[in-house]
């Protein structure tokens, strides 16, 4: 499995005030009845949803601060970023809540916790060298950052960040922000995930294209994609009027949901579209026999970046993320830097599936089948770069 980038930068109670930006470039499968609605699931049915439980919380936060344009974020990352920083923050005797609940060491998945695989952490001060050594971080030293200075460890780390991303996450870091005199450390996440569909979609001739609209309306733009063969293995759920289509990938342990609304989706509040995304996401999961089904779906790339403040350990993190879907597959990449101060025709008719207005997608890695998590989830306002 690749990795995709998160990079998050930590900060003292003196670090910088941040400003919000935003750029529209980058949480037990539940009975069905006979409708095919699944029952919702109250928050403490299973311990084994709760990583998804607080990932869609996380993205619904994000998006419900604006919905006006494309959205990704890694939830997964957001998440353990901050319970990182919480876990050396506390080692060094600052006591902060980032996240209580994640401050411990179960909530903070094995597979990210060394450089090679997405996490780093430039430190700057000896005493946080001893806490990382104490945590069993990996990093690099105050000592060795002088070495190398500022200027080549950041060059360093933004090129290993490209490379992992396969260049969809490029200049990242900012080597001015490791000169600020009050900066304790930095730490980087970052993880990229790249799924292929079993049966890739093929592009639409010229004159069904054309066709198609969005929202209602031409977008000549658009490049479509419609299901090779006429149709598409998936699993299928519905709740609340969303349908829930997994697309099959060649990875394993990997989950690729495409989230379907009404055509005139109501702007829920938090708890109601935390409600919708939890069940059908928990439930897809569950999902064991296959449909077929005709899928359309438009081709399109986005980035998406955001900042947050938290207050309580005078930290800021600067979160991006970037997704590309084609024919072929899916990749998500992300990254957080937070600063710290101190095949036949067929006849039979299939159900349709037209993603002709706003969607979701989700990208769930479920490898630890009794710990799954959103590695990468998107709003598609719109399909087409403006």
């Amino acid at each position: 499995m690749q990795n995709s980038a998160l990079a998050g930068t930590l900060a003292t109670n003196n670090g910088p005030q941040h400003h919000a930006t935003h750029s529209n470039v980058l949480y037990s499968p539940q009975s069905m009845g006979s409708s095919g609605i699944h029952k919702v699931v109250p928050e403490t049915t299973t311990p084994f949803f709760k990583g998804i439980q607080s990932d869609v919380k996380k993205f619904v936060q994000v998006l419900l601060s604006d919905r006006s344009v494309n959205l990704v974020i890694s939830p997964f990352l957001v998440t353990t970023t901050e319970a990182i920083t919480a876990r050396v923050m506390n080692e060094v005797g600052l006591n902060v809540g980032l996240n209580e609940s994640a401050i411990v060491s179960d909530h903070i998945p094995p597979n990210i916790m060394d450089t090679v695989k997405g996490l780093h952490v430039q430190s700057k001060e000896e005493h946080i060298d001893k806490a990382l050594e104490q945590l069993n971080i990996s990093h690099t030293t105050s000592a060795e950052l002088r070495q190398k200075g500022y200027a080549q460890a950041t060059a360093e780390l933004n090129a290993r960040i490209a490379k992992d991303t396969q260049g969809m996450i490029t200049d990242l870091l900012d080597p001015n922000n490791l000169e600020d005199p009050t900066l304790a450390f930095r730490l980087v996440t970052w993880l990229f995930e790249h799924v292929s569909w079993e049966e890739p979609f093929e592009l639409m001739n010229d004159v069904d294209s054309s066709a198609m609209t969005w929202q209602n309306t031409t977008h000549p733009e658009i490049q479509w994609m419609e299901s090779g063969g006429e149709t598409h293995t998936i699993k299928h759920t519905r709740s609340d009027g969303y349908d829930f289509i997994a697309v099959p990938v060649k990875e394993t342990g990997i989950k690729a949901v495409l989230v379907l609304p009404p055509s005139e989706e109501t702007n829920h509040n938090s708890e109601d579209l935390n409600r919708v995304l939890l069940n059908g996401l928990t439930s897809i999961l569950g999902k064991a026999e296959n449909n077929r089904a005709e899928i359309t779906l438009p081709k399109f790339k986005f980035d998406y970046e955001y900042t947050t403040e938290h207050s309580e350990a005078g930290a800021i993190a600067t979160h991006k993320a970037a997704l590309n879907i084609d024919e072929e597959g899916a990749d998500v990449a992300a990254t957080s830097e937070m600063l710290a101060y101190a095949c036949c025709a067929s006849t039979i008719k299939y159900p349709k599936f037209d993603f002709d207005h706003p969607f979701y997608f989700a990208i769930i890695d479920h490898e630890n089948a009794e710990k799954p998590r959103v590695v990468g989830m998107a709003w598609i306002k719109q399909p087409w770069n403006s």
